[in-house]
C-alpha cells in the first residue's frame, strides 16, 4: 500500500469530487503537504492523516472499492453476455429487462458504498458520546460548586439591619438639612419681600407717570390725526365740488348748444313752412283772381252772346 495519496486518488478512493477534497483541505479537516515534481507543486496527503479523516483503515476502504469495481465489471460483463446471447439467439431485450439489470447493479454498488459511510457515522457517534459524557461531568462539577457557593452566602453575616439603620440616619440628616435650607430661604424671602415692596411702589408710580405721559401723547396724536383727516376731507370735498361744477358747466354748455341747434332747426323748419304756405296762398289768390276775372268777363258780355 502507498504511504501518500494525491487529490485524484483520494477522490476515487472515497467517492468524492476533486473540489470536495480541496474544500476539506482548505477548511483544515484534512491535513496535507506540498510536493514539488518536475518544477510543479502538488498536494499530497499522508496515509495516517487520511485514515484519521476517514476514521478507519485505508486497507478496508481499498478492499471495499475493489469489490465495488469488481461488481461493476461483473455487471457490465453480465450485460455484455446477455447482449451476446440475445444476439446469438436472436432474442430482443426489452426496456424492462435492461432497467432491472441496471437497478440491481446500482443497488449492489450503493450497498457497498454505504458501508464506509456507516462506519464513519459510528465513529462520529462515539466521539459525540464521549463529548456528551465530558459535558455531563462538567455540569455536575458546576452544580456542586454552585451549591457550595450558596452555602457560603448563607453563612455570611446579616447586613440588612445595619443597612436599614444607616439608611434611616441618612434620611434624618437629609431631612434636617432640607428644613434648615427651607428656613434660610424663608428668611431671605422676607428680607427680599420688604425690598421688593418698595421697588413695587416705585415701579407703580413710574408706571403711572409713564401711562399719563403715554395717554397725553396718544391724545395729541389723535388730535393731530383728526386735524389732518379733516383737512384731507376738506381738500377732497373741494376737489369733488370743483370737479362736479366743471362737469355741470360742461353739461349745461353742451345742453345749451344742443338746444340752440334744435331751435335753429325749428326756426328753419318754420320759415320753410311759412314760405310754402305763402307760396300756396299766393297761388290760391291768383286762382281766385283769375276766377273772379273770368266771372266778371262773363257777366259783362251782352246777353245775346250767351246764345
Amino acid at each position: 500500500m502507498k504511504n501518500t495519496y494525491n487529490i485524484k486518488e483520494i477522490a476515487e478512493l472515497i467517492g468524492k469530487s476533486d473540489t470536495s477534497i480541496y474544500r476539506y483541505i482548505k477548511n483544515g479537516k484534512l491535513l496535507s503537504h506540498t510536493v514539488t515534481h518536475n518544477g510543479k507543486e502538488y498536494l499530497q496527503v499522508k496515509k495516517s492523516d487520511l485514515e484519521t479523516f476517514l476514521g478507519k483503515k485505508i486497507d478496508n476502504l481499498s478492499h471495499t472499492v475493489t469489490q465495488n469495481e469488481n461488481h461493476m465489471k461483473n455487471a457490465v460483463t453480465h450485460r455484455e453476455t446477455v447482449s451476446d446471447n440475445a444476439t446469438h439467439n436472436e432474442f430482443q431485450i426489452t426496456a424492462e429487462t435492461l432497467q432491472e439489470a441496471i437497478s440491481q447493479a446500482i443497488s449492489q454498488q450503493q450497498s457497498q458504498l454505504m458501508k464506509p459511510l456507516e462506519q464513519q457515522a459510528l465513529y462520529k457517534l462515539g466521539a459525540v458520546e464521549k463529548e456528551n459524557t465530558f459535558l455531563k461531568a462538567r455540569l455536575e462539577t458546576v452544580l456542586h460548586e454552585n451549591k457550595e457557593l450558596q452555602e457560603k452566602i448563607k453563612a455570611l453575616p446579616d447586613f440588612e439591619k445595619e443597612k436599614a439603620d444607616l439608611l434611616q440616619e441618612e434620611r434624618e440628616r437629609h431631612r434636617k438639612e432640607i428644613q434648615k435650607q427651607d428656613n434660610n430661604i424663608i428668611e431671605e424671602a422676607r428680607k427680599l419681600g420688604a425690598i421688593h415692596q418698595e421697588e413695587i411702589i416705585n415701579l407703580t408710580e413710574k408706571n403711572k407717570k409713564q401711562e399719563k405721559s403715554f395717554r397725553q401723547e396718544t391724545e395729541e396724536k389723535l388730535k393731530q390725526s383728526e386735524e389732518n383727516h379733516r383737512k384731507e376731507l376738506k381738500t377732497i370735498r373741494q376737489e369733488t365740488e370743483e370737479k362736479h361744477r366743471k362737469e355741470l358747466e360742461a353739461r349745461q354748455k353742451e345742453l345749451e348748444e344742443k338746444h340752440d341747434e334744435e331751435l335753429e332747426q325749428i326756426k328753419q323748419e318754420y320759415e320753410r313752412t311759412l314760405k310754402l304756405m305763402s307760396e300756396s296762398a299766393e297761388k290760391e289768390k291768383m286762382e281766385i283772381v283769375e276766377a273772379w276775372k273770368k266771372k266778371t268777363e262773363e257777366l259783362e258780355r251782352p246777353w245775346w252772346k250767351f246764345w
